[in-house]
């Protein structure tokens, strides 16, 4: 989906950088780790808004949870993006499921602080 949709100037936050590099080796959008953008998400929100871009989001259940225990990025991250698409993934018994999330900035007035 991030694959036929996104731009190229398009960021896409994805935990694991060399995943989208194995499934989308021609791809030229710059990649971010979400712990990046979890220490500052509205600095992140601001740059994207000045640029007039939007960002991809490429989570898996179990890497959010363990980077955000909080819930305090998650919270902001809903509020601010929409799911396109979810994969079902299984291990064994884990729920390894990737939810493609767009953060468009047409569905978004400014950023409030």
């Amino acid at each position: 989906e991030v694959k036929r949709r996104a731009k190229p100037t398009e960021p896409i936050i994805i935990p694991l950088p060399r995943m989208l590099d194995y499934y989308w080796p021609e791809s030229s959008n710059p990649r971010i780790k979400p712990k990046r953008v979890i220490a500052d998400p509205m600095a992140y929100l601001k740059q994207w808004q000045s640029q007039s871009t939007d960002a991809w989001f490429v989570l898996d259940a179990p890497t959010i949870r363990t980077i955000d225990p909080s819930h305090r990025f998650r919270d902001w991250f809903y509020e601010h993006s929409h799911l396109v698409k979810r994969y079902a993934v299984h291990a064994r018994a884990m729920d390894r499921s990737v939810s493609v999330y767009r953060l468009s900035l047409d569905h978004m007035g400014k950023c409030q602080d």
